[in-house]
């Protein structure tokens, strides 16, 4: 093997794991189409394409994510979302299996550097639709195994796929109608319990908006907090905890809620973060 043969392979199994996120999440979006959803976000590699509430596409950052597909119910209905969660790890396998084929071809008309190359994505492609369908943490085969528990279930999915776009539309908890957060009658397990996560944020959200201002001795020792810092930079710099800041730190979430100063997909992150600095420090207990 020469020393192009081996760079090319470094370049190629980056390609191969981008371009295998990519077919998945596509595999997603077919799946939605024909089970009949409306498309809302892709993202890949932290860069997302969606449509606003009026329908218009757009295009952002999203930090922190590798691929996503959220789509919701179109016209009301209540579609049944197997077909839109599995439709990305089958969509990774048949491509694993096309590659597969295309490897034997290559491999009986001797391209071995080709087949190696077809190969790296084949497995890529597998190992990722495979992983996909073992259920762990929140993927898609963890969500199957819970839409598959109830019809309340598949209810409780398709609210968390709509709370999901009222976060990209520029929607706070706050403004959410209380009914889409409700739990359906019979839900349970980790659908149930997000649905209930974001309740009582929401509720959370609504008490501290209504909060005093912090103390102007405690901003002073803060220091004067920055508008102009985005909700992830605020995370980041939140996770360094520091005690002092908390006063500065929760009146910048409150002003950015206000203000609609958030980029997609930082009123989630925003508002947790308002909520977990109360929890640890105390603030509005027995308002």
């Amino acid at each position: 093997m020469e020393l192009w043969h081996i760079l090319v392979l470094i370049l190629a199994a980056p390609l191969a794991f981008a371009t295998t996120v990519i077919i998945h999440e596509y595999g997603h979006w077919l799946g939605g189409v024909y089970a009949g959803y409306r498309t809302v976000y892709i993202c890949l590699f932290s860069f997302v394409f969606y449509k606003d509430a009026s329908g218009r596409q757009k295009n952002a950052r999203y930090h922190g994510m590798t691929g996503q597909c959220i789509m919701v119910p179109r016209n009301g209905k209540e579609p049944n979302p197997d077909t839109f969660i599995s439709g990305g790890p089958i969509m990774s396998l048949a491509a694993g299996v096309v590659a597969m084929a295309v490897v034997w071809v290559m491999i009986a008309e001797m391209m071995t550097f080709p087949a190696v190359l077809i190969g790296m994505f084949a497995m890529s492609s597998f190992i990722f639709g495979i992983m996909n369908f073992i259920p762990r943490g929140t993927n898609d085969g963890a969500n199957l195994r819970e839409i598959k528990k109830s019809d309340a279930n598949r209810k409780a999915y398709n609210k968390v796929m709509e709370v999901y776009a009222r976060n990209v539309w520029g929607v706070t908890y706050m403004e959410m109608p209380e009914e889409l957060l409700g739990i359906p009658k019979g839900a349970e397990g980790s659908l149930a319990d997000e649905l209930e996560e974001y309740l009582e944020t929401r509720e959370e959200c609504i008490r501290y908006m209504l909060l005093s201002e912090p103390e102007s001795e405690e901003l002073e020792e803060a220091g004067e907090p920055d508008m102009k810092m985005g909700a992830w930079e605020l995370w980041k710099q939140c996770l360094k905890d520091n005690p002092k800041h908390t006063g500065a730190y929760l009146d910048i979430c409150r002003e950015h809620i206000r203000k609609k100063e958030l980029d997609l997909g930082e009123w989630h992150t925003s508002e947790k973060l308002m909520m977990k600095r109360m929890e640890l420090n105390g603030f509005g207990k027995g308002t």
